[in-house]
């Protein structure tokens, strides 16, 4: 039972559910391809120094993952029949709850880059 479920209210019902997007774990993964590469390298060439830099990326690579694993499970979103409510966070947690009559809109700030704003065409 998450943070969303312990603190519904009286009679409310989650209608969405959302989760952090798996492209959080794009790092590591490209860091672990790296690291693959330089140890096929070598292996191949039996050059060490491959392999011990290699290494330090692995161990990046890992500490990134778990990173990420932990940013994934600790951030709940949920749109309820009342509200929205989203948690962020394991140790330090950061709650919003937003009643739906006060929503007007939900979306990315707007850009203060002239080339996509629209200012001095």
């Amino acid at each position: 039972m998450g943070y969303v479920d312990s603190n519904l209210l009286p009679g409310e019902v989650i209608t969405y559910r959302a989760k952090l997007h798996p492209m959080i774990f794009a790092g590591a993964g490209f860091l672990t391809a790296i690291a693959v590469v330089l140890f096929a390298i070598s292996a191949i060439e039996s050059a060490g120094g491959f392999g011990l830099v290699g290494v330090v990326i692995v161990l990046i690579a890992a500490i990134r993952g778990v990173s990420g694993y932990l940013r994934y499970v600790s951030s709940e979103f949920a749109i309820t029949d009342k509200r929205v409510v989203i948690k962020v966070g394991l140790l330090k947690r950061h709650t919003v709850e937003l009643l739906l009559i006060k929503v007007e809109t939900i979306g990315p700030p707007p850009s203060t880059d002239p080339t996509t704003s629209g200012v001095g065409a």
